[in-house]
């Protein structure tokens, strides 16, 4: 993996930051993000292609895993004791008054392992690349999810670490009358919190995003 100094989450409100601050990790299930898109007609936090192996033929896999996403800072992104970020990333994540949660990565990853242990999850860096046919038949048959690493390469600057639980999301159901036949409909994933039982507030430190230095491109964050 590369060098991982640091692991942002972007936030729109304080009390989203202060779960992640206790150690909750707010989570939606893959397809959240994929319908965000497909809804709203906008890219950034939503990506139509999420949980997809195939993009041409829009064929999901296990679209009802959670997920939980966060920027990764690397070695070049940390100048004079400043994390750099673009304000277009920021803005992508709809957070520009927002707030962003600052942790440090190897303290976090060892926290991590203290995830509720009922359910398996796995972790790691995004992939940004296009998904070929001989990755679809790869994915169809094999057991693990690497697919849920991979984004298309429109997304690389947001230089994605990504934590997925391997629970699948309750779905809303509604019965209703329909051609006088008794029919379920089938709405949205329900998000789910799952908790770090080992606190990471030694290590954790949140920003005010409308207080930071900025200048036209670039937000800095003191560390």
């Amino acid at each position: 993996m590369k060098n991982v100094k640091y692991l942002i989450k972007f936030v729109k409100k304080k009390e989203h930051a202060d779960l992640l601050y206790d150690g909750i990790l707010y989570m939606n299930a893959a397809n959240y993000y994929a319908e965000l898109e497909r809804i709203s007609g906008t890219r950034g936090i939503g990506d139509i292609r999420e949980a997809a192996i195939s993009y041409s033929k829009q064929i999901q896999k296990c679209p009802s895993f959670y997920i939980y996403c966060m920027f990764a800072v690397f070695d070049n992104n940390i100048i004079d004791n400043k994390i750099k970020i673009s304000n277009e990333i920021i803005k992508n994540f709809e957070c520009i008054k927002g707030y962003a949660v600052v942790i440090e990565y190897d303290k976090f990853e060892k926290a991590l392992d203290s995830l509720d242990s009922k359910y398996s999850y796995c972790r790691g860096l995004v992939d940004y690349k296009t998904i070929t046919e001989k990755d679809t038949i790869k994915f169809l048959t094999s057991n693990n999810n690497d697919h849920l690493f991979i984004k298309h390469p429109v997304f690389t600057p947001q230089q994605e670490y990504r934590i997925v639980v391997e629970k699948n999301a309750k779905r809303e159901k509604t019965e209703k009358i329909h051609d006088g036949r008794n029919c379920v409909f089938l709405g949205e994933y329900e998000p789910k919190c799952f908790y770090i039982k080992d606190e990471i507030k030694q290590f954790t430190k949140i920003y005010s995003l409308e207080k930071t230095i900025k200048d036209n491109k670039f937000t800095y964050l003191e560390i």
